[in-house]
């Protein structure tokens, strides 16, 4: 199963798998649909009664840096991601980096 209404069986699989931590991402997901998505999450992670390390994608999609709900992404998730995939190269350091400095 995927998507929205879909994670109480996923997660409850994967803690009957023994997973120590999820990472959710955002790919191909509309934004909007966020607040909803990874809140619901956390709720199944949780109900499954197992310690799972949360790791979200959420503030890695929002365009708009400055309407990021940090507030709600830290209530919710363990870690999440602030930037776009790291790549092999120095470039690609210096470029997080400097996101981070900036942001």
């Amino acid at each position: 199963s995927s998507g929205i209404n879909a994670e109480y069986g996923d997660v409850n699989l994967f803690a009957q798998w023994g997973i120590d931590s999820l990472k959710l991402d955002g790919c191909y997901d509309n934004v909007t649909d966020f607040p909803v998505g990874y809140p619901l999450v956390t709720k199944a992670l949780n109900a499954t009664g197992r310690p799972i390390l949360y790791s979200c994608s959420w503030p890695a999609y929002i365009r708009n840096k400055d309407t990021i709900p940090y507030g709600d992404i830290a209530a919710n998730c363990n870690l999440w991601r602030n930037y776009g995939d790291i790549q092999d190269s120095w470039g690609s350091v210096a470029s997080i980096n400097n996101w981070i400095g900036d942001n």
